[in-house]
């Protein structure tokens, strides 16, 4: 009777050891997963206005959440927009049915403006929330754009802990001389 005690002592002490071994990987993995997924959207997001810095010929907009660029008329930026000379890169504010977001606004058009509007997720269970965005304008000639991105889940996304996460990314870039 008692080594059925200690056989079933045993087994709850190995069962309870191996619940909290799979609850903790888990965690560990969806963590994993929801930081690789910002990285990814982050890091598409930086390449794009990357490259829109340096197909522009000026940059305005030091210190703030809105950066405006005048493209120059020989980058292919400018063919591929519907030949559209400004740029403007902003933080849009959330709504009832979107996260914050990064909004890019063409102007200055001799063609139909083309692929203006968000360039993150803005579905806010399965998107990505911009909770911080700036820009740091430096330079004479070729402007220097330093941008810092901050992104986090979605605003309705799962709120256990294991489910958020936020992923700083920063980059300088210039602008060049045409």
């Amino acid at each position: 009777m008692i080594e059925i005690l200690v056989t079933v002592a045993i087994l709850g002490l190995i069962s309870t050891a191996a619940i909290s071994i799979f609850t903790s990987m888990t965690a560990a993995y969806n963590k994993s997963r929801i930081i690789n997924e910002l990285r990814e959207e982050g890091t598409r997001v930086m390449s794009e206005m990357e490259t829109l810095v340096r197909a522009s010929e000026n940059a305005e907009g030091s210190g703030s959440s809105t950066l405006i660029l005048t493209l120059n008329s020989g980058s292919l930026e400018y063919q591929q927009n519907g030949q559209c000379k400004t740029v403007t890169l902003s933080l849009g504010s959330a709504t009832a049915d979107k996260n914050n977001y990064i909004n890019k606004a063409l102007s200055v058009c001799e063609a139909a403006a083309i692929g203006a509007g968000e360039l993150t997720n803005t579905n806010r269970t399965s998107g990505v929330n911009v909770s911080a965005l700036t820009f740091s304008v430096t330079g004479s000639g070729p402007k220097v754009v330093k941008i810092n991105l901050i992104l986090e889940q979605g605003l309705d996304a799962a709120t256990r802990q294991d489910y958020r996460a936020s992923v700083n990314l920063e980059t300088t870039v210039s602008t060049r001389s045409y």
